[in-house]
């Protein structure tokens, strides 16, 4: 199963928690609406003081009395009216409460989603040893899925070994770790339990999560309605009527409840195996996963967090946030500890550590990364393990083994990265060995860059040293633009930079930017536009725009737009190819000369690319398109089914691969279509 199956499999979720959600609301609407009606008939005048007038004469001449309070309910049972006003009481308040809710987490963005997890932020420049390490693996993790870095915050005051994922797509999304993850956890451990978020991003598991907390909150806000009743009892003693109606309220509520936590641990639970599966692929090391489960699983460490907030959202968790007891065997949002470990890692004798000594914490020099920072205890030596190289066959065959154990347990799953995505295609195309790919792309970014960026104002210089112009009249336009725009400070940080930027290549280039963007989410709304508009202003400078200038506002541009909502969310519009032939036409054909240039070599390129779709048609002689036709061909693609998007990415992706060489253009051209189309783009380094 790969990325665009996983979505398509996540939109399904969503339509299976939408349904198990309207079920648990109709049920619990009749429970109430049983309760209403018979709350209404106690008050009535019982058997004893009905009239005469009220009884029924039967065929045998003696009359038989009704009661009035069993006639009540048998009338209105089933009432048009009193079940619409029931209805409008309910549903109003379950469906209104789920709606104000996901607004109002949807209006908080990831950050105040985060903070109300308990999470501060962590900046890339963090002094503190052990956040600035986890900034470090969040970045590697996302620069090896070929995903945006989202947000990192750290829940301070948790000593549990925890983490989880937030947002609604991935460039806006979060990963929130506890502090006693950073304290226990060694670099491989932690590195095994960020990958695992990564998954949940990437499989856009984020905005299912996002929506069922403010579903299941329609479903528990009849408990605490009944709460609050009871409450004002205690203040008013003489309001024992409202006590027991409180009383009883809070006994259906427990049905919304029950219903809210079957349908969390239905829609969470099989997630669990494929993120783990992920993150073993992300990080090529099983043993960095299993060993942070392991810990998890030691008596003195665990991952329950006191908090409501959590356990609100305790789906989203990478392990159980409830205490070993009752509610977590009730609420069992997660595979028990020694199944997940057992599917990574099939060595795994069951047999947890005695103890993790937490006492012994090595310090680390600030900006370096902190290794070994808790030591097991554990009782048996001969359970020791040690990190694998990769250079070994050992560790190649313990990969493979936890792949293929992950892949069975799954049944028709499998782990997604943008490793298997394109590689996959490679290898049924029996190409992935013969593929060329330009040095330039495998060239790193200058650890001067790496540690020049530890705040919004640096990474926007960083922004306007890659774009600057080598033409000093044009240069001296760009630069008063920034002294208009900017404060003296990021200009003295440009020219700071600017030296170290200029000798780089154009890929080493948008690497930087890439490290550079998540920098400028810190930013707030009027901020980001202000440099926004500064930096389509420099590519401008010089009347015309450039490649590269292309590129970064289609890749760094868009995905900071869609942060802060300035473009609209992409959703599933197009299922029928049909309905977008015309614009991919558009585009394979503008990819295939803008990656071949002639016409003869670009027509080959393009059927090869026609083929995946089985799609027949003429290939135009010349190039009859233009660079606005081309970025609205290929935004309108982005709303596309995710099938549809895997196929049009694979087209292109044959299309570029059908001379067996990836040159620095058709590169980015790739990672231009894989942004607009919602993908991971191509990882090249893992190809070498």
């Amino acid at each position: 199963m790969d990325f665009f199956e996983r979505q398509d499999k996540s939109r399904a979720a969503s339509v299976r928690l939408t349904a198990l959600f309207s079920i648990s609301v109709f049920l619990t609407f009749l429970t109430v609406h049983v309760l209403i009606v018979s709350v209404c008939a106690f008050f009535l005048p019982s058997e004893s003081s009905a009239p005469v007038a009220q009884g029924e004469t039967n065929p045998g001449g003696s009359v038989v009395y009704v009661d009035p309070q069993s006639a009540f309910i048998d009338r209105n049972v089933l009432n048009p009216a009193f079940l619409f006003i029931d209805f409008l009481i309910v549903g109003g308040l379950v469906l209104g409460s789920a709606a104000v809710r996901f607004s109002k987490l949807k209006s908080a963005g990831v950050e105040g989603v985060a903070v109300a997890l308990g999470g501060v932020p962590v900046l890339r420049g963090a002094t503190e040893a052990r956040s600035r390490r986890l900034y470090n693996v969040v970045e590697e993790i996302a620069i090896a899925s070929g995903t945006p870095t989202p947000r990192v915050f750290v829940l301070e005051g948790v000593k549990s070994v925890n983490a989880c994922a937030v947002g609604t797509c991935p460039s806006d999304a979060a990963v929130c770790v506890t502090r006693g993850a950073l304290d226990i956890l060694n670099r491989d451990e932690l590195q095994g339990v960020v990958a695992h978020e990564f998954s949940h991003i990437l499989n856009n598991d984020v905005r299912l999560n996002m929506r069922l907390i403010g579903m299941l909150f329609g479903l528990e806000v009849l408990t605490i309605v009944a709460i609050w009743m009871m409450r004002s009892v205690l203040e008013e003693y003489r309001l024992f009527f409202l006590a027991v109606v409180g009383l009883i309220l809070f006994c259906i509520g427990a049905i919304g409840l029950f219903f809210a936590n079957i349908i969390r641990a239905a829609i969470s639970r099989q997630r669990e195996y494929l993120a783990d599966a992920s993150a073993v692929q992300y990080t090529r090391n099983p043993l960095g996963l299993s060993g942070a489960l392991k810990k998890i699983g030691c008596a003195n460490v665990g991952s329950a967090i006191a908090s409501s907030s959590c356990e609100q959202a305790s789906h989203m968790f990478f392990s159980s946030v409830f205490r070993p007891g009752f509610l977590q065997n009730l609420y069992r949002t997660h595979p028990p500890i020694a199944k997940r470990i057992k599917v990574v890692d099939p060595t795994f004798d069951g047999v947890f550590p005695a103890d993790v000594d937490v006492s012994d914490l090595k310090t680390a020099s600030l900006g370096a990364d902190v290794e070994d920072v808790a030591v097991f205890a554990v009782n048996q030596s001969e359970n020791a393990q040690k990190k694998p190289s990769l250079s070994t066959s050992d560790s190649s065959t313990q990969v493979r083994r936890s792949l293929d154990a992950a892949t069975t347990e799954l049944k028709d799953s499998s782990p997604t990265s943008p490793s298997s995505l394109y590689g996959g295609w490679a290898r049924k195309d029996n190409a992935h060995n013969g593929i060329r790919i330009a040095p330039s792309l495998l060239e790193p970014v200058p650890s001067v860059i790496d540690q020049f960026l530890v705040d919004a104002s640096r990474a926007c210089s960083v922004f306007y040293a890659v774009l600057l112009s080598h033409d000093a009249t044009i240069k001296a336009r760009q630069l008063a633009l920034v002294n208009r725009v900017e404060n003296q400070e990021t200009l003295r940080l440009l020219e700071e930079i600017s030296p170290s930027i200029r000798s780089l290549s154009a890929p080493a280039r948008l690497l930087a930017v890439r490290l550079a963007t998540p920098l400028i989410k810190n930013m707030t709304l009027d901020q980001y536009k202000l440099f926004r508009n500064t930096v389509v202003e420099f590519c401008a400078a010089d009347g015309r725009l450039d490649f590269f200038e292309y590129t970064l506002q289609m890749v760094a541009l868009r995905e900071l737009d869609l942060f802060f909502r300035i473009s609209p969310p992409m959703s599933a519009k197009y299922r029928d190819f049909t309905l977008i032939e015309g614009r991919f036409k558009t585009v394979l054909v503008a990819l295939a000369y803008e990656s071949e240039g002639q016409t003869e070599a670009a027509e080959k390129a393009f059927h090869e690319g026609c083929a995946v779709l089985g799609y027949l048609t003429d290939f135009p002689k010349t190039r009859d398109y233009t660079l606005q036709s081309f970025t609205d061909a290929l935004l309108d693609l982005g709303y596309c089914s995710p099938q549809l998007k895997k196929l049009i990415l694979q087209a292109c992706w044959r299309c570029i691969l059908h001379d067996g060489a990836v040159t620095e253009r058709e590169s980015a051209l790739l990672s231009i279509i894989a942004a607009a189309l919602g993908a991971p783009a191509p990882i090249w380094r893992d190809w070498k």
